[in-house]
């Protein structure tokens, strides 16, 4: 035994990363991973249709080990925006009332989307981006024979309307194979969601992804039955009938093997977390005795519908909802940009005419800090003028001469 400091140092905790072994010996489970991204927007956010738009790009342009799917989802008579009616990998489906219907419409596309000899899926959010390059073929052979179901990164950078970090997650999958344990705490937290893949084994086995949820949480739902902790995801008053769905789900799961995929994804920003009020929207479900069984039922095509026994009061509750979530914050409109734009043409004139000194750290703004948190939101457009690159232009001649 060695002691250094009163500190036993021959005590080390290595344990072998399967993970990484996987990534390095295993062949992929096959040539492609299937990816389905969904769309369903209720409120008609600008900003979702933004950040679809985008990922469809980015997997289209820059993966090759992928086929891509897509789901859209229109209520009542909206248009669809996203999916092409003759793209054989899009699925358009349509319905009346809005509730959550991500985890459902990932299922309709498996279904009805991808070939009868697939081997292995992912369902990602759409508002991210992969910082590792190789992240599908690293799902595909950690999917060959080490994990059932993994989660598709390792940490997340979580960003604000900037581009600047906010937070950064630790996924759940991540933190399960390193043994840490399991926390809700911000500082270990077990981050359920983002991007997620299994083969069809597993998907077969959990017979689908849980669908339930109707205001959210699905993700978490289905992590923690992955670690057989299911009822930790809901509301400890929820109804019977609501803890009795998920038991039944972490029963059929609850073989799987859980992990991860090492990389970093960043999450793109759509809206402030305090509206998502993850933790006060469970009052809809509770105040209306929220029961799956008795609540939801599917129409011809298999879209979740709420039966006539749903209450009418909950369904507005869930819309208003909906709307509280205000994706579009932050982000200008078309008027704006115009106005803006024509604003800045006529101060570029005007400092063509006659150079102006500006001070740059005048009323404490310091261009090299970040902005203080506590700050208010509506001081960040003198922030961003203080410090655009004209001004910046301008103040770098001045101190040189």
């Amino acid at each position: 035994m060695t002691i250094i400091n009163n500190i036993e140092i021959d005590n080390i905790q290595y344990k072998r990363n399967i993970i990484k072994d996987a990534i390095l010996n295993n062949d992929p489970i096959d040539d492609k991973l299937h990816v389905i991204l969904v769309i369903s927007n209720p409120c008609l956010y600008a900003r979702r249709y933004i950040l679809i738009r985008e990922m469809m790009q980015r997997l289209e342009l820059e993966e090759s080990n992928i086929s891509l799917y897509v789901v859209e989802l229109a209520y009542k008579k909206q248009r669809f925006l996203i999916t092409d009616a003759n793209n054989p990998r899009h699925l358009q489906i349509r319905t009346e009332i809005p509730i959550w219907h991500k985890e459902n419409m990932v299922n309709l596309g498996v279904e009805k989307l991808l070939p009868k000899s697939w081997k292995a899926m992912a369902w990602l959010d759409s508002d991210i981006e992969f910082e590792n390059p190789s992240w599908a073929i690293d799902t595909l052979k950690v999917l060959n024979g080490t994990c059932d179901i993994v989660q598709i990164f390792s940490h997340c950078i979580d960003m604000n309307q900037h581009g600047s970090t906010m937070n950064v997650f630790t996924s759940f999958g991540h933190q399960f194979i390193k043994g840490q344990p399991y926390s809700k705490n911000m500082m270990n937290f077990w981050h359920p969601g983002y991007a997620w893949a299994c083969t069809r084994k597993a998907y077969e086995k959990m017979g689908g992804l849980y669908e339930k949820a109707i205001l959210g949480s699905s993700d978490n739902i289905m992590a923690l039955c992955l670690i057989q902790k299911g009822l930790k995801a809901i509301n400890d008053d929820s109804t019977d009938d609501y803890k009795n769905s998920v038991l039944e789900f972490q029963e059929r799961i609850k073989t799987l093997r859980l992990g991860y995929v090492p990389g970093v994804i960043r999450h793109y920003f759509h809206g402030s977390k305090k509206n998502r009020r993850y933790h006060d929207r469970w009052q809809i479900l509770l105040n209306h005795g929220f029961e799956p069984s008795t609540f939801l039922s599917k129409d011809d095509v298999g879209i979740l519908v709420p039966t006539k026994r749903c209450p009418q009061k909950m369904l507005d509750e869930i819309m208003q909802y909906f709307k509280e979530r205000n994706e579009d914050e932050f982000y200008k409109t078309v008027n704006e940009e115009e106005s803006e734009e024509e604003e800045s043409e006529e101060e570029e004139s005007e400092e063509s005419e006659e150079e102006e000194y500006i001070d740059m750290w005048a009323e404490g703004n310091d261009p090299a800090q970040p902005l203080d948190e506590d700050e208010d939101e509506d001081d960040d457009e003198d922030y961003d003028d203080v410090t655009s690159p004209h001004i910046f232009a301008n103040f770098i001649k001045r101190w040189l001469k």
